[in-house]
């Protein structure tokens, strides 16, 4: 009688036991307090009168050019609750857009969102996102080719508008200047 109610016993300690794992595991992969939507780099962009460039990760927060919102560079504690980003010192209001590329920063005492940062991959992309110009190239299936010992020649494709690549080249120099 009694081995009879050992063994369904063990086994519902055995399922008990799996339920409290699983349940701990789905726990521990949850995202902080949407703290992965802002892993990554962040530049302002050329319509805030500012440049800052954020690096978020999941440890620490390094903040380039700090002067405006925050008085060091780098922070090693910070977390996101609800629409708040605390830092060790200050906080700040924050709004994302759906695509999580654009981020509106505030300080929590200020009434108006006056620092947007957009999500960076790359340089060229920080350029693009400096300079305030969207270039769109044409993809082409030409491959590379050494050129060490043969006459470079230029083939512009049909569909490229001069006047882009003018109007580049002036927010270039134009951005050289005023830097």
């Amino acid at each position: 009688m009694k081995r009879s109610l050992a063994k369904p016993l063990a086994i519902i300690m055995r399922e008990i036991l799996l339920i409290l794992i699983i349940s701990l595991i789905l726990i521990s992969c949850k995202k902080e307090n949407g703290k992965s939507d802002f892993i990554g780099n962040w530049s302002s962009t050329s319509d805030t009168n500012f440049d800052i460039n954020i690096t978020f990760s999941n440890d620490s927060i390094l903040i380039e050019n700090p002067v405006v919102h925050y008085d060091k560079n780098y922070s090693t504690k910070w977390k996101v609750f609800d629409k708040k980003i605390k830092l060790e010192e200050t906080v700040w209001d924050f709004k994302l857009d759906s695509r999580k590329d654009t981020l509106w920063i505030k300080h929590e005492t200020d009434s108006v969102y006056n620092l947007i940062l957009k999500r960076i991959q790359n340089n060229f992309e920080f350029l693009e996102n400096r300079i305030g110009l969207k270039l769109n190239l044409p993809k082409t299936s030409e491959k590379l080719s050494n050129v060490e010992n043969k006459e470079l020649t230029l083939k512009w494709p049909n569909d490229i508008n001069l006047k882009d690549i003018a109007d580049f080249e002036s927010k270039i120099i134009e951005k050289c200047k005023s830097d």
